[in-house]
């Protein structure tokens, strides 16, 4: 597989930080977020696969003493100090580098081991890019300069602090010319800067209809890293060709592109490094925040997140269904013992003689006594008895309220021997019969 350039911003959930961190961005810098810290101790870890790595950031003009150092596996140990007397900001610089890793997984570290107390940030991290195969990545970075972009005829190369690698490509010539990159990814973004008014410009993606590009109508100066066009983040594993049609000369700057990887597919395409640097020709920019710049890169923590998390709910899973699956044969278990035991007992309460399930005598929701008075008689039940019938309620001696009609109940033939235990069924009454009695 070949190798590609990958880029990771300073936000991205790969990049862990340890210590006080300041969120800081503006318009020129990636995803117009960088992130600084004067802690000393404070950390920066990032692991990756890769045999090349770099470290990108932002500069502060007039900085107060400041260190950040770097490392890789605890080895290549580098520090980077802003440069003393600087008047202006510088952006997009080239903080610490190393392109002689072995291809394999490595742990990319920085520190800040001097920082003046109650200064500004001097340096904020920006992005990091590093040299790979693996498709488990944010985006592939393709520098303007990256000889996989085919410019017809040739584009003139520009340069300011503002552009990525500090180089960007200009249309030169009247009459149309055309950049032309064939790539395979799930989505293509480019990105450069533009002057206000501008039209004329369009991007055909694989010899569909143009999709024309304006410069965005509240532009009041030239903008640095907008977005110019964004395709479909679904495209097929084929091989994709990206037409950007200039009609004329233009004041339009192309400054890089980004491709969504395809997961788990081969690819034979570039492999993103940008060649030494050549003399290039510098413009003097303003920069305005009117244009959009986001580039659309899936964040990757919704990628880890789905890994992880798919990696959890398939085990939990499977100890959910067990666990559902083992209390079903409980129930089932238990409800066919109770079965079991219900038929070697038979309920004493059934007359066997006629098969009717009598009311228990112990029951008092069968008894339902209507008074004419208003006062309801406090009731105590009796000991029930081997045959006969219940007596109807009487009412307590001190309440003046007489049942309107009298209830009866037939008793189970149920006898008890002189031990207390069920006896056979008795076919008649005997002395020993006595009704309940029912206390008010």
């Amino acid at each position: 597989m070949s190798a590609h350039l990958a880029i990771v911003d300073d936000h991205d959930p790969l990049v862990v930080y340890s210590g006080t961190w300041v969120d800081q961005g503006i318009q020129e810098e990636f995803q117009r977020t960088t992130r600084c810290s004067t802690a000393v101790g404070a950390r920066m870890s990032f692991a990756f696969e890769g045999t090349t790595v770099a470290v990108y950031g932002s500069v502060k003009a007039n900085a107060a003493p400041y260190t950040l150092s770097f490392t890789v596996d605890d080895a290549s140990s580098q520090s980077y100090s802003p440069p003393t007397g600087a008047t202006s900001d510088a952006h997009h610089q080239l903080l610490y580098t190393v392109d002689d890793l072995p291809d394999g997984a490595h742990k990319l570290l920085a520190t800040v081991t001097s920082a003046s107390p109650g200064s500004a940030c001097a340096v904020q991290l920006d992005y990091i890019t590093f040299t790979t195969t693996s498709t488990d990545v944010p985006a592939y970075y393709f520098d303007d300069r990256d000889p996989e972009l085919l410019y017809q005829p040739v584009w003139l190369q520009t340069g300011s602090d503002q552009d990525f690698m500090h180089t960007s490509q200009k249309p030169q010539t009247r009459g149309g010319s055309n950049m032309t990159f064939q790539f395979m990814g799930r989505g293509i973004s480019v990105h450069g800067a533009v002057d206000p008014g501008l039209v004329g410009a369009s991007f055909i993606l694989d010899g569909g209809a143009p999709v024309p590009y304006r410069a965005p109508s509240n532009l009041t100066a030239l903008s640095q890293n907008t977005l110019f066009y964004t395709s479909p983040m679904n495209l097929g594993p084929e091989k994709h060709t990206l037409v950007f049609a200039a009609d004329g000369d233009l004041a339009i700057w192309l400054d890089y592109l980004l491709v969504l990887p395809l997961q788990g597919v081969s690819e034979n395409t570039s492999t993103g490094t940008a060649p030494a640097l050549p003399s290039t020709v510098s413009r003097s920019t303003s920069t305005s925040d009117a244009g959009s710049s986001s580039a659309l890169i899936p964040a990757s923590s919704s990628r880890n997140k789905l890994s992880i998390a798919l990696a959890i709910a398939g085990p939990l899973g499977g100890v959910l269904v067990l666990g559902l699956l083992l209390t079903v044969l409980l129930i089932c278990v238990r409800r066919r013992r109770r079965q079991a035991r219900a038929a070697l007992m038979p309920d004493p309460l059934v007359d066997s003689g006629s098969g009717d399930l009598p009311a228990s005598p112990w029951s008092t929701s069968t008894v339902k006594p209507t008074w004419s008075g208003s006062v309801m008689p406090t009731l105590q039940l009796g000991v029930p008895v081997r045959y006969g019938k219940l007596a109807a309620l009487s009412p307590s001696a001190s309440s003046p309220a007489t049942p309107s009609s009298a209830t009866t109940l037939t008793a189970n033939r149920l006898g008890m021997d002189a031990n207390g235990r069920p006896a056979r069924y008795l076919s008649g009454p005997t002395a020993a019969d006595s009704p309940p009695t029912y206390i008010a």
